[in-house]
């Protein structure tokens, strides 16, 4: 069975489309790009059709993580389509449960729930520095371990 998960941050150029990219690498590494796939989203669909941040884009680059990504805003459909959505943090967690319908927001949780370093939000990098996409990089690829982890032991 195939386990489609789905990243959602605010515009969909920083934090989620970083968590998309490290989660299909991370996958591919384990030869277990059949069974599991991400993509991401934004609750905003301010950066809609547009590509990541540059810098998201630098730091994967840097850790020799491949990204495609086009910018694009959550839908119901989206929701519904998805067996696991993970929010970056709260205000986004609140606005995709609030669309969501009653029978989907058991799937929607956020992020840093498998994050061995502890729950919370991840931090929006996009008015800070490249050190602090750095840190949420460090975040998405301790958490996306963990979350192919639990996928894959459902899975089992």
């Amino acid at each position: 069975m195939k386990s489609k998960v789905m990243f959602v941050c605010l515009g969909n150029i920083c934090r989620s489309p970083m968590a998309e990219a490290v989660f299909n690498h991370l996958a591919a590494e384990k030869g277990i790009s059949d069974s599991v796939k991400a993509a991401s989203s934004g609750t905003a669909g301010y950066h809609e059709g547009g590509n990541a941040d540059h810098r998201t884009i630098k730091t994967l680059r840097s850790h020799g993580v491949p990204i495609n990504h086009t910018a694009h805003k959550i839908t119901k459909a989206d929701i519904a389509g998805y067996d696991l959505i993970f929010a970056m943090d709260s205000e986004n967690l609140h606005n995709v449960e609030r669309i969501a319908s009653d029978a989907d927001r058991k799937k929607i949780m956020r992020f840093r729930k498998f994050d061995p370093k502890g729950e919370g939000d991840v931090p929006d990098p996009y008015y800070g520095s490249e050190a602090d996409f750095e840190i949420v990089y460090e975040m998405c690829l301790r958490t996306c371990e963990k979350i192919i982890g639990h996928i894959m032991k459902d899975n089992e």
